[in-house]
């Protein structure tokens, strides 16, 4: 047996061991026909062997560069023995549908001459899943929102470029790192524990997170974490999507801010001192206790505003209120009722220790110079806590009590 024949046995034997391996099509051709294919190729391409003795490689197989391709197979067939691997190779069936698969190409003596012998794995399903996790995967760092992935240990295995920009960490600090690098400090051991109960129970948690970046910068996550099971219904990882809402809660903040404080003086408007009086009320129903209502009144106000200006009554109302807020407990409340009128609220205080603080507090706005040379002074009207007293009761007191002082000449205190 020459030597010839001795490679046509093995290849045979080669063959054979090979076509009967599952998934991979086997087929040797050359420029002009196929010589053998197997039933798996069959199966991909669609065509029996018995048709494709007719057909050429070529037509069939589309391998992105015609050109080189083609240069290849006649350095086949010419005798030189190399091996070609091409991943994402088109192949088209004959039902007009292309798929794509992976070839791997040789040089092989077959029946007296050179041909090529190609190994082909369908790997379209496998294509398509990348094209799907690619597709996700650039719709994952495309959205506005925060997104991370972690295991059951709390660490993160995926962060998109929102988080990234968001929290001013790089992907290296923060892949295989635990969330609570996060922790801001604003949250109770007890709001993380009912966090991970909820996600242990295979529940979906929704919440508000207050995490700090790495800068130190608060800020606030409207957060939703679900876990995400494998087949056997357990817990393999926990997707978090969160929207950033800090500034959304800071102009909450200010508007509340706005309908609550007096943009001049800062403290308390009248809508904020009718709440804060109802309260003082129902604490006094409640415990039994007292308290009273001073409401200052700026003697003489409009003269200032005549004689100096807008400007300047602005700064003697600021200055004012700034004077009365250093002198009362912290228990004390003021507020602007309205133009040149303050309202304190002093807590659990009787009637001698109310006329008492009125009367110091008069005399501390008489002694004061505004900026070192304004000089006003105050009227002072004085209610104290009835039972069953209302809102409007207990300051209409007070401000009978203030048009009292005025009448008898200002810069004095009058109780009612």
């Amino acid at each position: 047996m020459n030597k010839e024949n001795l490679e046509c046995d093995e290849v045979r034997e080669l063959l054979k061991i090979i076509s009967e391996a599952p998934y991979v099509g086997i087929c040797i051709f050359d420029d002009k026909q196929f010589f053998y294919a197997n039933g798996v190729l069959e199966e991909l391409i669609g065509y029996s062997f018995k048709e494709l003795q007719n057909m050429s490689a070529p037509s069939l197989i589309d391998l992105g560069n015609y050109e080189k391709a083609r240069y290849n197979l006649q350095r086949r067939l010419e005798g030189e023995r190399f091996t070609t691997t091409y991943s994402g190779a088109g192949l088209k069936r004959k039902d007009g549908r292309e798929i794509v698969v992976k070839l791997c190409i040789q040089t092989i003596r077959y029946r007296g001459k050179y041909a090529a012998l190609a190994s082909v794995v369908d790997i379209t399903d496998i294509v398509e899943q990348e094209k799907r996790s690619k597709r996700l995967s650039q719709a994952l760092e495309q959205t506005d929102d925060l997104l991370l992935i972690t295991d059951l240990a709390g660490k993160m295995i995926f962060v998109n470029r929102t988080l990234i920009e968001k929290t001013g960490y790089s992907q290296a600090e923060l892949i295989g790192k635990n969330t609570n690098i996060f922790k801001s400090g604003k949250h109770s051991k007890n709001f993380y524990k009912r966090l991970w109960d909820t996600l242990l129970e295979a529940k979906k948690y929704k919440n508000v997170l207050i995490n700090r970046t790495k800068e130190g910068k608060l800020i606030y996550l409207d957060t939703i974490i679900t876990p995400v099971l494998n087949e056997s219904g357990t817990i393999e990882s926990f997707v978090s999507t969160a929207k950033d809402i800090t500034n959304e809660l800071k102009t909450k903040k200010r508007l509340k801010k706005l309908a609550t404080i007096d943009t001049l003086t800062k403290v308390a408007n009248r809508y904020e001192l009718d709440k804060k009086i109802n309260y003082h009320l129902q604490l006094a129903n409640r415990y039994n206790t007292s308290f009273a209502i001073l409401m200052f009144d700026i003697d003489f106000f409009k003269n200032v505003n005549d004689t100096y200006g807008h400007y300047i009554g602005d700064v003697v109302l600021k200055k004012t209120v700034k004077l009365l807020l250093k002198n009362i407990r912290e228990i004390d409340e003021i507020g602007r009722w309205g133009g040149e009128e303050f309202i304190i609220i002093l807590s659990a205080l009787g009637y001698e220790d109310a006329l008492k603080k009125a009367e110091e507090l008069r005399i501390i706005v008489e002694n004061n110079l505004i900026e070192g040379k304004y000089k006003i002074t105050t009227s002072v009207g004085v209610s104290l806590y009835q039972k069953n007293d209302t809102k409007d009761s207990i300051v209409s007191r007070a401000d009978n009590a203030l048009y009292k002082a005025k009448k008898r000449g200002r810069n004095c205190v009058v109780f009612e």
